[in-house]
């Protein structure tokens, strides 16, 4: 697309021009994400993502009838905006699952996302335009729009999602459902209301604090009813959490049956202290989530730098699709991982997604050191290899290269959803949308700078010689301080 609409011939041009309009869809969600997260928790789950939706959808029409690198830009950074709520959906999840399954549940979505990521560009090469004798692209349905086939699937796929969303999906944010719920009872309970207010009147000539008692009474009542079936329908995956909720309510009774003043009126210093440590814990979590995009992203723009690269320059030498190849049969411990490893290590660690979260770290940290050693390794193996061979012709470097991939990929499985877990179970339930939204915008960041920035540090690396290029040393420091932050 890139170089028919600029009608470039130098592969370093659209390369530059290719990576300002992948950069631009990870700037808007990164702009966006917090903002997405934070209505709603206000407006509910189920219209934001609704909304999100139906934006990308639309905004993909567009991107398919662009004629120019800058509409194409456009297009692209208003997908990325209305992506940014991808840590609702993240929410959601931390709503609908139980301690008991929600290492499957998280697993089950990072599998999907994965498959999405595999099989979202196999269809769109093969929907993409043709090209004729003279290079011109030829479109499926003939159009003056030669990329319109590939992205109006996309957007296809979008409003189907969004209507099979509209049509079965139920409101699973806390507070929206107590409201709901708080009203239903209200509305329910016509006569009730009118019974407790002649009783009021009938005995309007009692004392004033009879009537406070008969007032206490009946908010009691409703607030217990309502709080009782938000229980029954919420969620609940913090226990800590929901105890201090009742604390609040039982204050509140107690602030009712006596007067106060402001100062009396304050919560305790040890519920304040917990709510700021619990907030603390959310934004460690943020932080760590970061961390970890940003080693992820700056790893996959890095390994093939690392296995392309020339064995005298202190790569392995492989083709393109030897890289594949390689990927590929790594890639495979995605799907083990996320069906079968970690539901395993959640219930072998009761749950304690902190450990699994701290051991992942530092395995990411050793792993990483080992890369770079590979190129001295098949020099060990085969000293007289010339670089035109490269490494693929060493069965034993490849075991060890796709024994490395796999941890590699497991460790990215594990990290993620054990970080996400986590933080939905340290953020209050009225918050879960922002820090996930926050989440979000800070990953889209870092993946927004990380190809550059691995890219830079790996050309100063082959620059100078480096044998341990500076790109794989630089992701092992970003995963000790992930392990520091834990």
């Amino acid at each position: 697309m890139v170089r028919d609409f600029a009608h470039l011939d130098d592969d370093r041009l659209v390369g530059q021009q290719a990576g300002l309009i992948a950069s631009a869809f990870f700037f808007a969600q990164f702009l966006t994400s917090t903002s997405w997260g934070r209505l709603s928790d206000r407006k509910g789950r189920k219209p934001v993502m609704l909304t999100g939706l139906i934006g990308t959808s639309f905004f993909m029409l567009c991107f398919g009838l662009s004629r120019s690198i800058p509409q194409v830009i456009v297009a692209r950074f208003l997908c990325g905006a209305f992506n940014g709520n991808v840590g609702v959906a993240r929410s959601v999840l931390g709503e609908l699952a139980t301690p008991q399954n929600q290492a499957k549940v998280f697993g089950i979505f990072g599998l999907m996302s994965g498959i999405g990521y595999m099989l979202g560009p196999a269809f769109g090469g093969l929907l993409a335009p043709q090209h004729d004798e003279g290079g011109r692209p030829i479109s499926l349905l003939g159009s003056p729009f030669p990329y319109l086939v590939p992205c109006l699937a996309s957007s296809l796929y979008s409003l189907l999602a969004a209507s099979i969303l509209a049509l079965y999906f139920k409101e699973t944010n806390p507070a929206i459902l107590a409201a709901r719920e708080a009203k239903r009872l209200l509305d329910q309970e016509p006569t009730t209301t009118s019974t407790e207010h002649s009783v009021l009147l009938s005995h309007e000539a009692a004392s004033p604090q009879a009537r406070d008692n008969a007032n206490r009474q009946r908010h009691d009542v409703t607030s217990y009813h309502a709080t009782t079936q938000h229980g029954r329908r919420a969620v609940s995956v913090d226990q800590t959490l929901a105890d201090g909720q009742q604390e609040g309510l039982s204050r509140n009774q107690d602030a009712q049956k006596s007067p106060t003043t402001p100062e009396d009126a304050k919560p305790p210093s040890s519920n304040a202290a917990e709510y700021s440590r619990s907030r603390s814990a959310a934004l460690c979590c943020v932080a760590s989530f970061a961390v970890l995009a940003m080693h992820s992203i700056m790893f996959d723009e890095g390994f093939p730098l690392l296995a392309s690269t020339s064995i005298q320059s202190g790569g392995l030498g492989f083709s393109p699709p030897q890289i594949a190849r390689a990927l590929l049969a790594g890639g495979i411990s995605i799907v083990l991982a996320q069906l079968f490893l970690l539901p395993y290590l959640a219930a072998r660690l009761q749950g304690d997604f902190r450990r699994l979260w701290i051991g992942t770290s530092a395995v990411f940290g050793a792993l990483y050191a080992l890369f770079p050693v590979l190129n001295k390794f098949h020099s060990a193996l085969d000293p007289n290899s010339d670089d035109s061979s490269g490494c693929a012709n060493s069965p034993l470097l490849w075991y060890v290269l796709i024994a490395l991939l796999s941890v590699r990929y497991t460790l990215n499985v594990l990290g993620f959803a054990s970080i996400t877990i986590l933080s939905n179970l340290v953020t209050p339930l009225k918050e879960r949308g922002t820090h996930n939204g926050l989440s979000q915008s800070c990953a889209a960041l870092v993946r927004a700078i990380g190809p550059t920035l691995g890219g830079w540090i790996w050309a100063a690396s082959i620059t100078q010689d480096d044998p341990a290029p500076a790109v794989l040393v630089s992701m092992k420091v970003h995963a000790l301080d992930e392990l520091r932050n834990s």
